[in-house]
């Protein structure tokens, strides 16, 4: 065991010790196969005990009848551990979790963390201090800052005695659907179809009669029962045509096409006289006549107070704009009334650890307690924020407003609350919990350079960033610019046997180059689909990155892939060859191994404490610990 956990074992007496001594030859194989957990080794008063009695001739055995076996009694795996005379349950340790989320604003990372959290929090204290607790040099208890996670906590339960008092009546949410109703509702817009001639006087079969004449006789199909989509794919001269005219949805003065421009005013106001099932007669416009058909009409749409309750949106936005209105409320006239003060930084004014940020209630707050209150997070921000005064003015005004938040809870007593003081607490044990641990680890457990360098030698292979070259081929669909799922599905069935008929000229000896000139619709069609040497990330276009995600799956040079879907088509790769590349530079990387060993070494001593706390007596692990992979402690 490393020296400082030495000095620990020291203080919980020879008893710990001597099961400690026994355990630490065990703890590499013991802590893998049992998750950290040590079980200190037979004594050998135990193996004697545990050697049979020899038989002698002169002490026959006689025979017996078997007893009946003794039924086991019910294990009770709702009982996790015994950390002195408290016993942690399930429902303890999901309230502890959901305490956590609470206050980090994330859910824990697992149970395991939360419980060895739990039980370090508990202990800790009593283990790490070298002055016995309760003893007569014992510091007075004194009531410290409240850290980051406890004033969470308070600011949230603030926050939550504001809505309980906030029940909108049914007047105020009329008044509101009245002022948002329409943010939550739909405009007017037409499922419109469109057919297509052109119309040219140069051109003798698209001559003004000529087309008229066609566009008569597709209308009279429609009008005969044929289906406007059918008649569209025989006779529309535009893109639209090879989807039965689709052309989805529209508003009006929607942005579209190509141009993204709206529809031609002409057109827009005969579709959206159309009623469902109705098609238009014919039309005519400078690029030729038209037909539209409107598969589906939707009128305007606003929702009901009823409708907005049923979808969970009304009472809720009321009741959040009255939150963030009486939470404002709160923390200005917490800061009015304590005389709160923002200092005004300017440009050349230094500031260090010791500048004031603010003061409020007669009480100087400087950058330095700022740091301690909230870590990193408050350095991150200061230091972004250092070269302009006023966005370094807000910072500190911010941090004022935050504990005003802190002192209006305090203030309405909530921290006084029985559950709500046993929380506090738990924060304070997992705060001094973490300090105390980060101390250990920084001096027990190294995470230095050269530590990192063995690390990276170990993956260094798996940090190659591999090179390729090879083939893609590339065919796009539009089946994303219509709505109806049987039209999706058919464009995209259509391009796939396209892709596939490709991919089977070129398994038989198909000239790849050839191939994708003629067909491929990607950045690579005119280098034959070519993709010359790179190292995988380097092109940016999509093609580019397209053939590095499927590339990198490839190991054999001439392995050629199945279609592959992309967002808008298909694709088919064909290795060329394939090299490692060089690995990422150990500097570039250190700063990301260094934090790596860091939580591993962390996750370790955790693992250490709790051994050694578990051969002191100190803590029992019961029935339920099974369930986190420990092994329930011997009586």
């Amino acid at each position: 065991m490393r020296t400082k956990l030495f000095l620990i074992i020291s203080r919980l007496g020879m008893a710990a010790l001597t099961a400690a001594v026994l355990v630490a030859p065990e703890t590499a194989s013991a802590q893998k196969s049992n998750r950290g957990r040590n079980s200190a080794k037979a004594t050998p008063e135990t193996k004697a005990k545990a050697k049979e009695t020899p038989k002698t001739e002169e002490t026959p055995v006689a025979e017996k009848t078997p007893a009946p076996e003794k039924s086991e009694a019910p294990k009770n795996f709702d009982n996790i551990a015994r950390i002195g005379s408290f016993v942690l349950t399930s429902d303890a340790l999901t309230s502890y979790s959901n305490l956590i989320e609470q206050v980090d604003g994330m859910a824990a990372r697992s149970q395991d963390g939360a419980l060895q959290d739990f039980i370090l929090g508990k202990l800790i204290e009593e283990t790490f201090t070298t002055v016995p607790v309760g003893g007569k040099d014992a510091p007075k208890p004194s009531t410290p800052e409240p850290s980051q996670v406890a004033r969470q906590l308070l600011k949230n339960l603030l926050r939550q005695k504001v809505t309980d008092g906030i029940k909108p009546t049914r007047e105020e949410m009329s008044e509101w659907v009245k002022e948002n109703g329409k943010f939550y509702g739909n405009d007017e817009r037409v499922n419109a179809r469109h057919l297509f001639m052109q119309v040219s006087k140069d051109n003798p079969t698209s001559s003004p009669e000529a087309a008229r004449a066609r566009m008569e006789e597709a209308l009279k199909e429609i009008k005969g029962g044929k289906p406007f989509a059918d008649v569209a794919k025989k006779w529309s001269e535009a893109g639209s045509g090879e989807r039965g005219g689709q052309i989805g949805f529209v508003t009006a003065r929607m942005p579209m096409g190509p141009e993204n421009k709206p529809m031609n005013i002409v057109l827009e106001t005969a579709l959206f006289k159309l009623k469902t099932g109705e098609v238009s007669e014919i039309l005519q416009t400078t690029h030729g006549l038209h037909l539209l058909y409107a598969e589906e009409h939707q009128t305007t749409y606003v929702p009901t107070i009823d409708d907005l309750i049923s979808s969970n949106i009304l009472p809720a936005a009321i009741v959040n704009t009255k939150i963030e209105k009486e939470m404002q409320e709160l923390t200005s006239n917490t800061v009015a009334r304590l005389k709160g003060e923002v200092t005004s930084p300017t440009a050349d004014m230094e500031l260090t650890t010791a500048t004031v940020a603010f003061k409020l209630g007669g009480k100087s707050y400087t950058i330095s307690q700022l740091e301690n209150i909230y870590g990193q997070r408050f350095t991150a921000v200061f230091n972004r924020r250092r070269g302009s005064p006023a966005q370094m003015q807000a910072l500190f005004r911010e941090a004022m407003n935050d504990e005003a938040a802190v002192l209006a809870a305090l203030d309405q007593k909530l921290d006084k609350q029985p559950e709500v003081a046993e929380n506090l607490n738990f924060l304070r044990q997992r705060d001094a919990m973490k300090k105390k641990l980060q101390a250990i680890v920084a001096a027990d457990y190294p995470a230095n350079e050269e530590v990192a360098r063995k690390e990276y030698d170990k993956v260094v292979d798996q940090l190659r960033r591999p090179e390729f070259e090879g083939w893609m081929l590339s065919i796009k669909h539009n089946a994303s610019q219509t709505t109806d799922p049987e039209e999706q599905k058919k464009i995209t069935e259509e391009a796939k046997a396209k892709i596939e008929g490709w991919r089977k000229q070129i398994a038989d000896g198909g000239n790849i180059e050839e191939i994708a000139r003629a067909n491929s619709q990607d950045d690579y069609a005119t280098s034959g689909g070519f993709v010359a040497r790179h190292v995988i990330g380097a092109v940016a276009t999509p093609s580019g990155q397209t053939f590095d995600s499927i590339a990198n799956f490839m190991k054999e040079p001439g392995e050629l892939t199945d279609p592959r879907a992309t967002q808008d088509g298909f694709v088919i790769v064909k290795l060329k060859q394939r090299w490692p590349g060089e690995a990422t530079p150990f500097e570039a990387i250190k700063g990301r191994i260094l934090n790596k060993v860091q939580m591993d070494n962390e996750k370790k001593a955790k693992m250490d404490i709790l051994a050694i706390l578990e051969a002191s007596g100190k803590l029992q692990w019961l029935e339920g610990s099974e369930r986190f992979g420990m092994k329930p402690s011997k009586p």
